[in-house]
């Protein structure tokens, strides 16, 4: 027999709790990873590409928004040009900026544009 007493069990509570901390940690580790490689986080990167379509839908006059094709090397340009804005205004406000590399930020939003979502991967959304 050892002198040690057992470490107390968790409830169910607790080992919940303990996980979303252990995925905090580890998705805070990987954000900062990605900054200081110089990729862009996945909110952000979405939130840029969903400004550049409406930046770019928008500047087409109304009664031509539904007949005009998107081009993509425009688009994906423009995706940058909010990258860099929102560094901008992010130093702006004395907050931390990631000096994103062009790379990177290409390997980014070829990532999250072309590749399948993962519902459709599971078979859950119907083929287009």
């Amino acid at each position: 027999m050892t002198d040690t007493p057992a470490a107390p069990r968790l409830t169910g509570a607790a080992r919940v709790s303990r996980r979303r901390a252990v995925d905090r940690d580890r998705k805070r580790r990987q954000r900062a990873s990605e900054a200081e490689r110089g990729r862009p986080d996945l909110a952000v990167l979405d939130r840029a590409i969903v400004d550049a379509l409406r930046a770019t839908l928008l500047a087409v006059p109304g009664g031509e928004r539904y007949t005009k094709p998107v081009k993509l090397d425009a688009l994906i340009l423009a995706v940058g040009a909010f990258l860099v804005k929102r560094s901008q205004r992010d130093r702006a406000a004395g907050r931390a900026v990631v000096a994103y590399k062009r790379e990177e930020v290409a390997a980014a939003i070829e990532a999250r544009l072309f590749s399948p979502p993962r519902a459709r991967r599971e078979g859950a959304l119907p083929d287009v």
